[in-house]
């Protein structure tokens, strides 16, 4: 049986939803840190416009009772001006993922170009929990 690394490095990407969409969920057997994240409005010649962009952490509870969900923004319909980039976290973001608990960061955002041209990247930092 191959053994998993003790930490793997992942870059997610991807266009910016106007419907509130999971970019990253962690692992079983990982504690996940998201070390980098931005959203960048790419738009160019007759597709500039400016764009709100709203960076959120969730966090499943599992009990008797059933699944509870908390989620919290941590930028809410932050302006991404044209040609321009948004850090969406200043430090960094432990999630974690555990029998009771799931983190995940969620993204939506709307731009006024057409098509949207909102795009995210993110770094984390997954390590295996021992």
């Amino acid at each position: 049986m191959a053994q998993q690394p003790l930490n793997s490095y992942k870059t997610v990407t991807g266009v910016v939803s106007t419907t509130d969409t999971e970019i990253y969920k962690t692992r079983t057997g990982y504690t996940s840190i998201v070390l980098y994240a931005q959203v960048a409005n790419t738009g160019v010649g007759a597709s500039v416009g400016v764009g709100t962009v709203t960076f959120s952490h969730r966090r499943e509870l599992r009990s008797q009772s059933g699944i509870t969900t908390e989620t919290t923004e941590i930028i809410q319909n932050a302006l991404v001006p044209p040609n321009d980039a948004l850090v969406l976290l200043d430090g960094r973001l432990v999630l974690e993922r555990t029998a009771l608990k799931t983190d995940s960061i969620r993204m939506v955002g709307i731009s006024t170009a057409t098509p949207n041209t909102l795009k995210y990247t993110v770094s984390i930092l997954e390590t295996l929990n021992q």
